[in-house]
């Protein structure tokens, strides 16, 4: 059994699991406040940066400046190249690809501090022995998510088998490991 998720699910579980959810309480990361996992997430990016590591525009991201006023689908795009060439900057993709998961899982557990409902929703997914699927639009190539063919949604309805799935999908591995963990 699973959970299939991304920011625009129907479903009001499935939708707040996304790290686009804006949260009551920030998370605290690395001395800044940020209102999204997905703010700190690209905020991050910032700190492995050439031809030098920029603070401050990781400062940018967080709660009252001016990237963190603005919704998460948008501050996706800030950590994304156009905008980092915009700037003067590119990503260290060597050191990145390094530390990127190790960063999105820490994230997620500052999550499941400060987010009473997130967590009480990995704990009853852990206890109901669900694992999670994040739904991304980047086909084969998907590194957080992945998808369901439209052949395995048509062949195993209501809900094709996980094993159908294509993608890596490390973000639902992340929830499914964090969960284990609460």
């Amino acid at each position: 059994m699973y959970i299939y998720f991304y920011s625009k699910s129907r479903g009001y579980i499935e939708k707040y699991l996304s790290n686009f959810t804006h949260l009551d309480r920030p998370i605290k990361w690395k001395t800044q406040r940020f209102p999204t996992v997905e703010h700190a997430f690209q905020a991050s990016k910032y700190l492995y940066t050439e031809p030098e590591r920029r603070p401050d525009l990781f400062k940018r991201f967080a709660v009252g400046q001016d990237y963190g006023k603005l919704p998460a689908a948008k501050v996706k795009s800030l950590g994304g190249r156009a905008a980092m060439k915009r700037l003067g900057v590119t990503l260290d993709m060597t050191r990145w690809n390094q530390v990127n998961r190790d960063i999105m899982k820490s994230l997620i557990r500052l999550r499941v501090k400060t987010d009473k409902l997130f967590r009480e929703i990995l704990k009853k997914a852990n206890k109901d022995g669900m694992r999670f699927f994040h739904f991304e639009r980047s086909g084969k190539r998907s590194y957080w998510g992945g998808f369901f063919p439209a052949e395995a949604k048509r062949v195993h309805e209501p809900k094709p088998a996980a094993k159908h799935f294509v993608g890596r999908n490390e973000l639902g591995k992340i929830l499914t490991e964090v969960s284990r963990e609460i």
